[in-house]
């Protein structure tokens, strides 16, 4: 009897040891895949801190406060139990001349924490790359909702207005190029009832990009062009109070997304990571 009893020990033991084991493993293959490198972040938050749990399938995101087109130069992973933290720096990717896309150059500090609490966490940690992060800018901009096509990654402020669209916002469909909504024949884009002063393309100026549904309430607010640490919440939270006219076509209410820019004092010049969209 006693002999069957310290047969299960030590079967339980080796069991127990092969299973940390292989999460060992699997931690160290975790930290091999994301630690100096550039992520592109899924769910777009701008947030400081990003939110995921297993929900007994999958990963699910905590809705992000604001969002951002941004990625992640991933400085630490720690795994506790149940508990990964990984720890980086954000850049929010913005758009030159053309499709041309580079960073800003305002580093802002991000942790993600992932809750594993119910998952097999050696078979889950070797899934997270792929969870979290989107494998390159291209399929990071093709989940993009369709709203954003020509504000995200948000260009330059034009020198000279742009010339309205001969194509019709009732049928966008048939538009030969990619013409923004609210540039359309037929279409008064998205109107806030607080007038906010014209950034001068010459000056340093921040950008909002802001969905506004057919009743006038803003949805998603995104960062689109960053302006400094102390600029960016600040304008965020400001335009999330403001109340719209919704845009419309034809006279009748649409969604829409627009942008905003405000003037900063003191701006940012993107440099660094040059792309293509």
């Amino acid at each position: 009897m006693n002999k069957t009893i310290w047969v299960g020990v030590v079967a339980g033991l080796l069991t127990v040891g092969a299973v940390a084991q292989s999460a060992k493993d699997a931690e160290k293959n975790l930290r091999d895949a994301l630690v100096k490198k550039q992520m592109f972040l899924r769910g777009f938050s701008d947030d400081p801190t990003i939110e995921w749990k297993w929900n007994g399938k999958d990963l699910v995101e905590d809705t992000p406060k604001f969002m951002t087109l941004g990625a992640v130069t991933i400085k630490s992973v720690k795994v506790n139990g149940e508990k990964v933290v990984i720890q980086g720096d954000r850049q929010t990717l913005v758009r030159t001349e053309g499709h041309n896309v580079q960073f800003a150059s305002e580093l802002v500090a991000v942790t993600i924490n992932v809750d594993l609490h119910g998952a097999n966490v050696a078979e889950v940690l070797p899934t997270l790359p792929g969870a979290l992060f989107y494998s390159d800018l291209n399929a990071a901009v093709q989940q993009l909702p369709g709203a954003y096509g020509e504000l995200l990654p948000t260009p330059p402020l034009p020198k000279k207005p742009a010339a309205a669209s001969a194509c019709d916002c009732a049928h966008p469909s048939d538009c030969s190029d990619n013409v923004a909504l609210v540039a359309m024949a037929g279409m008064k884009p998205p109107h806030s009832g607080t007038p906010t002063p014209d950034a001068s393309p010459d000056g340093s100026y921040a950008t909002v990009v802001v969905n506004v549904d057919d009743t006038g309430k803003p949805l998603e607010i995104w960062l689109g062009r960053p302006g400094g640490p102390r600029v960016d919440d600040a304008m965020l939270t400001t335009v999330k109070g403001y109340t719209f006219s919704p845009a419309t076509c034809h006279d009748k209410p649409v969604s829409a997304a627009m942008r905003i820019d405000v003037p900063v004092d003191v701006g940012v010049e993107a440099v660094g990571g040059r792309g293509r969209r």
